[in-house]
């Protein structure tokens, strides 16, 4: 893998390199000074496994072009797009988040705390299914909490280019991915809820229930596994807010809630939702009941 230019001092002219923040597959995420004051400055890499440079160019601009076009509390803010002909790499900025990736911080979270965050996600992703984009990529290093120690921390969905076309339904991270793209299956919104679901299951129960050192044995458990309930492992989960993340976890779409504004509703008691919900929950266990039986457990 291409490593990060680790000595970079200053990026086209305008940015004056503070540190480095992250590396992943196909770009390096700066801290940078400049004209609109401090930033993040994310640069993408000449070489990314299995791409080619063209296909990598073409889909970090879909994501600036994507980004530049959304407006959500809970979507980082995009600013300037630009190619530095020195280091010869293309480049936009952000907002630079005051906080860490939920995974990081979510040991020092309350379980009220966490239920507000995932509020909060269900809102980003209805504002971006409304706009018919999908994510793609949901997993906890993607969702960045701000202000984590404050009475209101703040999440921000981040890294969205696996949203590109072409990318969007063979993308995506192996232990977040629902079971229709590992099988290759269309995907849709509720594609989203299950990551989702999914991020949020492992955050409160303090571990993965579907993740193993071999990642072909984590994509089985992610079609046939069903995990106990979140509210059998973390006793302190409210009923309701277990019921729903079930509901999301089901492994057919067409047995999850219809949307991210559905799980809105029914999280905030709306009557002509949640009925339906529930109805769709007993469903739901009563499959998981004859899963198990067929499967002798």
């Amino acid at each position: 893998m291409e490593r990060p230019f680790l000595e970079v001092k200053q990026i086209d002219k305008a940015y004056q390199v503070l540190s480095l923040l992250g590396s992943g597959m196909s770009a390096d995420v700066y801290q940078v000074q400049g004209p609109q004051g401090i930033l993040a400055l994310k640069m993408l890499k000449k070489e990314i496994p299995g791409w080619k440079e063209s296909d990598g160019i073409k889909t970090f601009k879909f994501e600036f072009n994507l980004l530049k076009e959304l407006s959500h509390p809970h979507i980082i803010k995009i600013f300037d797009f630009g190619f530095d002909p020195k280091l010869r790499r293309f480049y936009f900025t952000q907002e630079l988040i005051p906080g860490r990736p939920l995974n990081e911080i979510a040991p020092s979270l309350n379980i009220t705390k966490i239920q507000r965050l995932f509020l909060q996600s269900l809102k980003g992703l209805a504002y971006l299914h409304q706009r018919k984009v999908l994510h793609g990529d949901l997993k906890p290093t993607n969702l960045l909490v701000a202000h984590p120690q404050s009475l209101n921390p703040t999440i921000k969905m981040i890294d969205f280019g696996v949203s590109h076309p072409t990318w969007v339904e063979q993308g995506g991270t192996p232990s977040y991915m629902p079971p229709e793209k590992i099988l290759k299956e269309a995907i849709d919104p509720r594609s989203d809820l299950y990551s989702l679901a999914l991020v949020f299951y492992t955050t409160l129960a303090r571990r993965h229930p579907f993740k193993e050192k071999n990642v072909l044995k984590t994509m089985q458990n992610q079609i046939k596994k069903i995990p106990p309930s979140l509210k059998s492992v973390q006793k302190q989960t409210p009923q309701l807010f277990s019921h729903l993340i079930a509901l999301m976890l089901a492994k057919k779409p067409e047995d999850r809630p219809p949307s991210a504004q559905a799980c809105l509703n029914f999280l905030g008691h709306q009557e002509k939702t949640a009925p339906a919900l529930e109805q769709a929950y007993t469903l739901y266990r009563s499959q998981v009941h004859a899963l198990s039986l067929s499967l002798g457990l």
